[in-house]
């Protein structure tokens, strides 16, 4: 069987890890469903997250031991927990908001785009508290990430938090 990856690539450190990121989850799912047979091989998207966070954790160590200045480990290390940050933090504030969504929905309230703001907001403060001064227009933040308007994506985000936290 073939497997192919699907990815913009413009030779940036960020490509690069997404790039990681894939075939983390490409040499998962080739050692997994050689090591189980088709009929018992269905793994869940938080198990599935850590073969990814693995690769980009790979990724790192190669880079920091080819690095020849001070400066460049600096730079992959501040990437690096850039985006442990955004796993921890922002998306376990995507968790919490998509929570409060259904939430509201079971209590029969109409989510226009200022409730589903302001349920956003409150998620992430919940995180966040008042450690950082948000811009206002950062309230629409949720409208970037299209898991939240597609059919069988709920909590797509969890699985991000427990793998960085896993590896």
């Amino acid at each position: 069987k073939s497997a192919y990856i699907l990815q913009s690539f413009n030779e940036k450190m960020g490509d690069v890890y997404t790039q990681a990121h894939e075939l983390g989850h490409a040499i998962h799912a080739y050692l997994g469903s050689r090591a189980q047979k088709p009929s018992n091989y269905e793994i869940g998207s938080c198990i599935a997250e850590t073969g990814s966070i693995f690769g980009e954790l790979l990724l790192t160590e190669q880079l920091l031991s080819k690095a020849k200045t001070k400066e460049e480990k600096q730079a992959i290390l501040a990437t690096i927990l850039d985006e442990f940050g955004m796993a921890v933090f922002q998306v376990s504030a995507r968790v919490f908001f998509e929570q409060s969504m259904y939430d509201a929905l079971e209590r029969g309230e109409f989510l226009d785009g200022e409730t589903v703001a302001k349920l956003w907001v409150a998620a992430r403060d919940k995180i966040y508290g008042d450690s950082v001064d948000w811009l206002n227009v950062m309230k629409w933040e949720w409208t970037m990430k299209p898991h939240y308007y597609m059919a069988n994506y709920r909590f797509y985000n969890y699985p991000y938090v427990y793998a960085q936290l896993f590896v």
